[in-house]
């Protein structure tokens, strides 16, 4: 949530906020009394159904699965506000990526665990299969006379 507020205040796709993103990209920005509306060809239009926070939402979780379709958005910013997103977009990009990366390691852990639990009665299952099919090969003759050696 921290990240896509940055990437909200920044204006990334933001056709309301004056500047270069807003003149090349709003179709409606010159003529007065219509609603804007954003272009086909804009950065983030996919996201004009849900609006711009939940879009913002939905890119940083893309961005943290590798998705880097927001760089195109980079730019139509001023070069402070570039070099501000570069700096947040690395960041988003490191901290999801550590963020899934332990969540992979949890999971593996847990199932490890699960399957060291259960080592030991696999173990005794498979011997007691293998005694099993070791009486069974054995002539009825041999287990009449060593009763006590077998169960």
């Amino acid at each position: 949530m921290l990240f896509s507020l940055m990437y909200g205040v920044l204006g990334i796709g933001n056709y309301k906020l004056y500047g270069a993103f807003r003149d090349n990209f709003d179709i409606n920005a010159k003529k007065p009394g219509l609603k804007p509306e954003l272009n086909d060809g804009a950065p983030g239009v996919e996201y004009k159904k849900i609006g711009l926070f939940f879009g913002n939402i939905l890119q940083t979780v893309r961005i943290s699965m590798g998705d880097f379709g927001v760089i195109s958005a980079a730019d139509y910013l001023t070069a402070e506000e570039n070099y501000l997103f570069w700096f947040i977009w690395l960041l988003t990009a490191v901290i999801t990526c550590i963020i899934f990366l332990n969540f992979i390691v949890a999971e593996a852990s847990a199932s490890y665990t699960e399957v060291s639990e259960q080592l030991e009665n696999y173990i005794q299952q498979q011997r007691a299969s293998l005694v099993a099919e070791a009486e069974g090969l054995l002539p009825q003759p041999y287990k009449l006379r060593h009763q006590d050696d077998y169960p």
